[in-house]
């Protein structure tokens, strides 16, 4: 029937998105990395009562590990989670947005992309804690007991601790996830227009580089943004996490008391800092954090169009 036919033409599957996004993805990871073990041992290092500077922390990292460990320390899972992170919420975002407002993202608002943004990355939190735990563990390994393999981690956690510690620093994570996803989606199209737009007037030239670089900038003040708001979220997240990998840590009883212990949590991990470090102690690796998250959303709005356009993917 025709109506069939209009319906066939008029709209790719919900999943047509998915191999661009994934080949987006992977490519922002291989080239985020480095960056990535830096912003690590900076937010590691904030909740512990010595402060070193990057460079100390880059030099202990390095004696410890040799310059390939920048490369090798964690690098399988964390590719891996950086990439399932991605892909999750560039795949959900639109979906979700469609679910709760009826609108393809380019029809929504600032605030109607920052809510679905928010609600997508519920399903990447609950499925990276633990990987994320076990990258934590790895990175702080100075005496190598865990070999270089996350499953340890995870294993002695487990085995220690009980599951539900693998899911320690929830309320940090959904957090840190939400509030960057959101800030994300619901700033790219201001910066887009007007960011981006102004290199375009002002270079006076709307050809293909002048267009990737707006790309670029716009999505890196957009992921910048974000930062803003989610990095205390991540400092307290990681500091949570790191009580649980010391020896004296207790398991805790599954029940309601525990998940709403995870944003109590919170709040004590974040006033604790701030009772040591002042206000900027949250803000502990902004530095490193809204170089990755910056570079990382640039190269996301960078490569996505590329890959969808290689691809021939229409579908928003």
């Amino acid at each position: 029937s025709n109506e069939h036919h209009m319906g066939q033409d008029k709209e790719q599957s919900v999943w047509s998105t998915l191999p661009p996004i994934t080949a987006a993805a992977v490519t922002t990871a291989i080239m985020m990395y480095p960056v990535d073990v830096m912003r690590a041992l900076n937010m590691a290092s904030a909740s512990s009562s010595s402060t070193s500077s990057s460079s100390g922390l880059f030099r202990s990292f390095i004696a410890t590990h040799g310059l390939q460990g920048l490369f090798k320390q964690g690098v399988g899972p964390e590719i891996a989670r950086a990439t399932w992170m991605r892909i999750s919420k560039f795949f959900l975002f639109p979906v979700v947005h469609e679910g709760l407002w009826g609108t393809k993202p380019s029809q929504g608002n600032g605030a109607t992309k920052a809510l679905a943004g928010a609600l997508a990355t519920v399903p990447e939190v609950l499925t990276i804690l633990p990987i994320e735990l076990a990258k934590v563990g790895l990175q702080l390994d100075k005496t190598k007991k865990f070999n270089n393999n996350g499953m340890n981690v995870i294993k002695h956690v487990y085995q220690t601790k009980g599951f539900f510690s693998l899911f320690s620093g929830w309320a940090g994570m959904q957090y840190r996830q939400s509030s960057w996803t959101g800030t994300y989606f619901g700033s790219l199209s201001f910066f887009q227009q007007n960011v981006g737009g102004g290199i375009i007037k002002l270079t006076g030239s709307d050809s293909a580089l002048t267009t990737k670089v707006a790309q670029i900038v716009a999505g890196f003040c957009a992921g910048v943004l974000g930062v803003v708001f989610n990095c205390p979220g991540d400092v307290i997240r990681t500091s949570t996490q790191k009580t649980i990998l010391k020896d004296a840590y207790v398991q805790p009883k599954f029940n309601m008391r525990y998940i709403v212990s995870g944003i109590t949590v919170f709040f004590a991990t974040a006033s604790k800092i701030v009772a040591t470090r002042g206000i900027g102690g949250l803000y502990y690796g902004f530095g490193f954090k809204a170089l990755h998250l910056g570079g990382s959303g640039a190269l996301l709005n960078l490569f996505l169009p590329i890959f969808k356009n290689a691809m021939g993917v229409d579908r928003e």
